[in-house]
């Protein structure tokens, strides 16, 4: 497991906990979750234009939206290489979520999981590629309080942390949740990348 990202998924939970409603999108609740399930996603695209090609030594130069030019080597990994042509668009984009479950003692355990998958361009297709990477750490509350609006919780890798939640509906279901409950979250991202052929 990765710790950085581990430790950027207890950030992102921390986030959910405090944004507004209106920056998240709340799940169904059930009776055996004090909390509801919540997410919040954000995607960003960028895209350029190929304007100049090195094939012997597999070189892209682009020019960004900015108008600023930036070369780039295709690795041999890059299927269909040869179809580039000056003047084709190559798009990027990245998707991220954080998804986060209330669980019950016995519905989950304290642990964490990663995985990803990769997809690339098919031969005779343009140049394409997707990777599509998840964190799922799930962590014990240790305690809660009220009065303060605060969550203590306990991760795999043995730490607490304290996380404030300022969400009033949240806050509101607090005395509900108790010491044992687990928080399940899953962090996952999603980067595309693609070229486009214009007319």
């Amino acid at each position: 497991m990765d710790m950085a990202r581990t430790a950027n998924l207890f950030a992102a939970l921390a986030l959910i906990l405090a944004l507004p409603l209106a920056a998240c999108t709340a799940g169904q609740e059930t009776r055996t979750s004090p909390l509801p399930a919540a997410a919040e996603s954000q995607s960003s695209r960028g895209e350029a234009t190929i304007v100049a090609i090195d094939k012997k030594d597999r070189l892209v130069t682009l020019r960004r939206q900015d108008g600023n030019l930036v070369a780039m080597q295709a690795s041999p990994e890059v299927r269909n290489f040869d179809q580039l042509k000056v003047g084709d668009k190559v798009w990027t984009q990245l998707v991220e979520s954080v998804v986060m479950v209330l669980r019950k003692p016995g519905e989950a355990t304290v642990g964490a999981s990663s995985g990803e998958n990769a997809m690339r361009a098919q031969p005779g297709e343009m140049p394409a590629a997707s990777l599509y990477r998840y964190v799922t750490v799930t962590s014990e509350v240790v305690q809660v309080n009220p009065a303060t609006n605060t969550l203590v919780i306990k991760g795999p890798d043995g730490l607490s942390r304290t996380l404030n939640v300022k969400r009033p509906e949240y806050q509101r279901r607090l005395p509900e949740l108790k010491a044992g409950d687990l928080i399940e979250a899953t962090y996952t991202e999603t980067m595309m990348i693609g070229v486009e052929r214009p007319g």
